[in-house]
């Protein structure tokens, strides 16, 4: 077992210096992204996540673009795509409705989140 141990740490002496983080590249990195939830009213989340309250609860649900609660229900849960979407375009023009990027994005299919 001494052997083991040994053998263990002398080894990974030897291959320390190839397990340091490497430099992030600011290249690939985004600053100042603004975030935005698929749910209207982000500190909301966990408790819709969790179902403790439902979407018809979220008072913001209108800001979606959705035309009624239940059109807000189902963008919602299947429109976690859209809201990367509407941060990233965020970032670089406007903010865009998450039910009117859904609907304007020809090939989007539904998938429900989480």
């Amino acid at each position: 077992m001494r052997n083991l141990k040994s053998h263990l740490l002398k080894n990974a002496k030897r291959i320390k210096h190839f397990m340091r983080p490497l430099p992030a590249s600011d290249k690939y990195l985004h600053h100042n992204v603004p975030y935005f939830s698929q749910w209207e009213s982000p500190k909301l989340n966990k408790q819709i996540l969790e179902k403790k309250i439902s979407t018809d609860d979220d008072p913001r649900w209108e800001d979606s673009g959705a035309l009624t609660k239940q059109e807000y229900n189902q963008w919602s849960w299947s429109g976690c795509g859209m809201a990367c979407t509407k941060m990233i375009l965020a970032k670089t023009s406007k903010v865009v409705p998450l039910v009117e990027l859904g609907k304007n994005a020809p090939s989007m299919v539904a998938i429900k989140c989480p």
